[in-house]
């Protein structure tokens, strides 16, 4: 079993770190854009949609 596991991992991590990168890089891009333009449509849609990622049990 741990064979298979170790066969696996790296690819298991190297798309874990990729996702994780641009998961970062938008969200960052997202949050300095609403930043920059507060309380404008933009700001509002995404504020909402992190406040309904946020209350999602996981």
């Amino acid at each position: 079993m741990s064979e298979i596991i170790a066969e696996r991992l790296p690819n298991t991590l190297l798309l874990m770190l990729t996702c994780e990168i641009v998961i970062i890089l938008f969200s960052l891009a997202i949050g300095m854009y609403s930043a920059i333009r507060q309380y404008s449509l933009f700001d509002h849609v995404f504020t909402g949609l992190s406040f309904i990622g946020y209350s999602m049990p996981i």
